[in-house]
C-alpha cells in the first residue's frame, strides 16, 4: 500500500503566535455578525446573549494580549514581567478594545438604526464591566502558564 505524503507549511514563528492569539476574536466576531444581521438579537428575546458574547470577547481579547505579551517576552524583544504588571496590561488592552467596540456600537446605531445596538448609557457601561470581567477571569485562569513564560521565558509551559 502506497503511504500517503502531505506538505507541511512551515510558519514563522510570529506567524503562528498572532494566528492562534487572533483566531478566537475572529470566530466570535463570526458569530457576533451572524447573529446581528440574522436578526437573533432583535427577535428571539435573549436579551441576555450579551452578557456571555462579551465575557467571552473579553477573554478572546485578554488570550491575544497575553499570548502577544508572552511572545514577546520569550523571543526577548520585552524582559521578563512581574504578574501584576502583566496582568495590569492585558486589562488595559481589553479595557481599550472594549471601549473601541462600544464606539463601533455607537456609530453603528447613529449611521445604521434598523439594528439597536444600544440601549442606553447603562447598557454600555454593563459591556464594559463584562468586558473587563472576562478578561481577569481568562488571565487568572490561566496565571500559572503565562507565570513560567514571562518568569522564565526559556523554559517549556507546566
Amino acid at each position: 500500500m502506497m503511504k500517503r505524503t502531505y506538505t507541511k507549511y512551515v510558519l514563522s514563528p510570529l506567524a503562528e503566535a498572532v494566528i492562534n492569539a487572533l483566531f478566537p476574536g475572529f470566530m466570535l466576531g463570526c458569530l457576533h455578525l451572524i447573529l446581528t444581521y440574522s436578526g437573533f438579537y432583535l427577535n428571539s428575546g435573549w436579551w441576555w446573549i450579551d452578557v456571555p458574547l462579551h465575557l467571552t470577547g473579553g477573554a478572546c481579547v485578554a488570550f491575544a494580549a497575553g499570548s502577544l505579551i508572552a511572545y514577546a517576552v520569550k523571543i526577548k524583544k520585552f524582559p521578563p514581567q512581574p504578574w501584576y504588571f502583566f496582568i495590569l496590561s492585558v486589562i488595559g488592552v481589553v479595557a481599550i478594545v472594549g471601549l473601541v467596540w462600544e464606539f463601533y456600537e455607537f456609530l453603528a446605531d447613529a449611521f445604521y438604526p434598523v439594528i439597536l445596538r444600544q440601549a442606553d448609557n447603562a447598557d454600555t457601561m454593563k459591556d464594559l464591566a463584562n468586558d473587563l470581567n472576562g478578561g481577569l477571569i481568562l488571565v487568572l485562569i490561566s496565571k500559572r502558564h503565562f507565570d513560567n513564560i514571562l518568569t522564565r521565558p526559556n523554559s517549556k509551559p507546566r
